[in-house]
């Protein structure tokens, strides 16, 4: 995969305004890239912080939220079950849900890797286990045109998922291999970016 053409591509033809971010599971920190300085608050803040340099986080570095915890694979539904349904409830904000159906059912990693390496897809040197984009609904109509493969409701081709987006979107895209849209649970939507590098959250 050419990471940086890619890039280029997607920055022509949709105007993205954040670069998209790979991920891949791994054992250990790649040379070059970074480590985190600071505790992440949740699996999808090291999304966002991926937009800025290639790092690595550790299992541990993703049990900041219970259900990112799980999602990635780094911890068990049984671990915290408390912290895992109030984070539930935290991440549906609306609706009539029974939290221990809802964790039953949320999909998972699976694997006996020790961390993930996030990064820009542009600088990325790993094959990508998935790739994540920040879109408008525009620029999804955009990119359905040009992959011709985003759906909008459950399928095997593709779909949307409203949450939580770590499990309803990831899990299924790297399994499935298609293209994914989920608009991201609360913690998603209101999670900061590291905009310079003095901000950013990694070190060497």
């Amino acid at each position: 995969m050419d990471g940086h053409k890619i890039t280029e591509l997607l920055g022509e033809k949709l105007q993205m305004e954040f670069p998209p971010v790979a991920v891949a599971l791994a054992d250990e920190c790649l040379d070059g890239a970074y480590t985190l300085a600071k505790e992440p608050p949740s699996f999808c803040a090291l999304w966002r912080w991926g937009e800025d340099r290639v790092f690595y986080a550790s299992a541990a570095e993703h049990l900041g939220c219970p259900i990112g915890g799980m999602v990635s694979g780094f911890a068990s539904p049984d671990d915290n079950p408390a912290e895992m349904t109030q984070a539930l409830l935290e991440m549906c904000e609306v609706g009539d849900y029974d939290p221990e159906e809802e964790i039953a059912n949320t999909a998972r990693f699976k694997h006996d890797n020790r961390g993930i390496v996030y990064g820009p897809l542009w600088q990325y040197t790993l094959e990508p286990l998935v790739v994540v984009m920040w879109m408008t609904l525009p620029q999804m109509g955009v990119l359905q045109e040009i992959v011709g493969k985003i759906m909008w409701r459950e399928n095997p081709q593709g779909a949307t998922f409203a949450r939580p987006a770590c499990s309803r979107s990831l899990k299924r895209m790297a399994k499935s291999r298609c293209r994914q849209a989920a608009p991201g649970c609360a913690p998603t939507r209101k999670c900061p970016r590291s905009t310079s590098s003095r901000q950013s959250p990694a070190q060497s």
